[in-house]
Order: C-alpha cells, then structure tokens, then sequence
C-alpha cells in the first residue's frame, strides 16, 4: 500500500499542523536511522493505533475504500503518539490523548475533512466543544487502560502501573503452571 500511503502522507504535509508532527517524525526517523512503520489491516471500529511495544503505527484498512485525505488526521494522530514516546513521556496517560485528539481535529480542520456520521471522532468532537473537565472525563472512559495525570501525582501513575504490573505477572505465573 506504499502508493497509497504516500498519497496521504503528501495530503497530511498540506496541514500546518501536519507538517509540524511530520518534521518531528523525520527528524525522529533520521536519528533512529529507520523509518516508521506502517500497517494497513482490520482495526474493526478503530481507526488506527500505535503499538507501542513494536513500535509501530497499524490504520484501519476502511481508509483504502476513501480518499487518502480521510486518513491524514489519524496518522498525524498515530504519528504524533510516536514523537510522545519517544520523549520518553507517561504514553499510556490520558493527556497523550488529548494532546492528539487536539492535533486530529486541527488537522481535520485544516483539510476540511468531514467529520463522518456515527464516527467516534465526530462523537469526540461534539464532546470537545463541552467544558474540558468532561471532554477528559468521557475521554477517560473512552480510554480505560490510560491513566489521568490531571490533579494528581507522577506517583499514583506509578503505582498504578505497578498494579497492573503485577497483575499480569500473577496472569503469567498461573499460565506458567497450566
């Protein structure tokens, strides 16, 4: 799908906002000394994902059907989930989210991408224009496996995140034992 993905890198450079995440991947990329990769394949109801642990970004294969444009905003989303991690920030805290989610609709506003009926991003959109402490709220719900930093402390992440360490080692070890 190079051509294709080509085609919306080049509709994602035409974004302010775009170019921006995009120059930080290239400089990312040049540093590594490797590209980013990039998946097509069936994400079901998801639009696309950053796999943290292969690093690596997965689109929704729906995006083959429309016009590259369409497909733009997530991989800037994607993208951007990259340059977080690779600033060695909280990635699976809530605010990475909303800082992508903000970098979505900036990007979808810049190229006057449509948001599509029943889709999670015009839900997330509608839910935006509302007061922030229930944009992250519903975002937190939407997200149940990221942690919210807001009014907290770098500590009760960590603690959180030993939790559920430890909880997948119990997993583990009884797996061990089958």
């Amino acid at each position: 799908h190079g051509k294709w993905l080509g085609e919306v890198v080049r509709a994602a450079w035409t974004s302010r906002t775009g170019r921006r995440v995009l120059s930080q991947v290239t400089r990312l990329s040049n540093q590594r000394g490797r590209p980013i990769s990039v998946f097509l394949t069936d994400l079901r109801a998801n639009n696309g994902e950053y796999v943290y642990d292969w690093d690596m970004i997965q689109l929704g294969q729906h995006y083959l059907k429309k016009d590259p444009v369409e497909a733009a905003p997530t991989l800037v989303h994607e993208l951007l989930h990259v340059v977080q991690k690779s600033l060695v920030l909280p990635t699976d805290a809530i605010e990475m989210e909303l800082e992508a989610y903000m970098v979505t609709f900036d990007v979808m506003r810049e190229l006057d991408v449509p948001f599509e009926k029943g889709s999670f991003y015009k839900s997330a959109y509608r839910k935006f224009q509302g007061p922030l402490p229930e944009f992250v709220k519903w975002l937190t719900k939407e997200y149940s496996g990221n942690y919210s930093l807001i009014g907290s402390r770098m500590s009760k992440y960590v603690e959180a995140l030993e939790k559920r360490r430890d909880k997948y080692r119990r997993s583990l070890a009884r797996l061990d034992k089958r």
